[in-house]
């Protein structure tokens, strides 16, 4: 009786380990997994006002492209006909061979000849300042003058010409002589006047007059 008792005692104690063996291992181990908690980062004061205060990107402004004009130079100015002629005018002896001419202290004028051509009449003149002082001009005009017939002037009314063009200075160093023209619309005049040359200083006396016969225009030299 007592092997009976001890052998189921065993039997038991056999099944009851057999059995809690199995269960231990058919269980599974689960593996915990821990996630550490990110902790926020604090900003400091400068750092929060350089992210409120962070700038929006300004586009650059567009660059103006400024076209390149090239520099024209401008055609050169074709001189007009007679100041051709005049140019060619001051190149001749003059065909007025008599003693034209007046002289004024030191300064003495020649009246060369007078030249037509397209439309216009020509004066050419020569002066002369022969003094040791400058003869600086103030005034030049031709003027009409009457002319005395058995002693009685005949027309006493006085026409001024103006010329167009000239190649006149504003002084005549000393010592120096030089060849003028004056250019004009064609005119004529009658035979009971003349035509003078009038040529005024500056700050001086020296009034230099030459006279230009009607005769001298009608029979003008021709030029072209």
């Amino acid at each position: 009786m007592k092997k009976n008792l001890v052998f189921v005692f065993l039997l038991v104690g056999f099944l009851g380990f057999s059995q809690h063996t199995k269960k231990k291992g058919h269980r599974k181990s689960v593996k915990k997994t821990y996630v550490k908690k990110a902790t926020p980062k604090v900003l400091t004061t400068e750092e929060r006002v350089e992210t409120v205060a962070d700038p929006l990107p300004v586009a650059e402004p567009e660059k103006v492209v400024t076209p390149t004009v090239e520099a024209v130079t401008p055609a050169p100015t074709e001189k007009p006909n007679y100041e051709i002629l005049a140019e060619k005018v001051l190149k001749e002896k003059g065909w007025i061979h008599n003693r034209n001419s007046a002289l004024i202290n030191g300064v003495e004028g020649f009246v060369k000849g007078v030249y037509s051509g397209n439309g216009k009449i020509f004066v050419l003149l020569e002066i002369a300042n022969r003094s040791n002082i400058n003869y600086d001009i103030e005034s030049a005009v031709f003027i009409t003058a009457p002319i005395e017939k058995n002693g009685k002037i005949i027309d006493t009314e006085e026409k001024t010409f103006i010329p167009i063009f000239s190649n006149q200075p504003e002084s005549f160093s000393k010592k120096s002589k030089q060849k003028l023209v004056y250019v004009f619309d064609k005119f004529t005049i009658s035979g009971d006047k003349t035509l003078h040359f009038v040529m005024n200083e500056i700050d001086g006396e020296r009034s230099l007059t030459l006279e230009i016969k009607p005769k001298y225009i009608l029979e003008s030299a021709s030029t072209k």
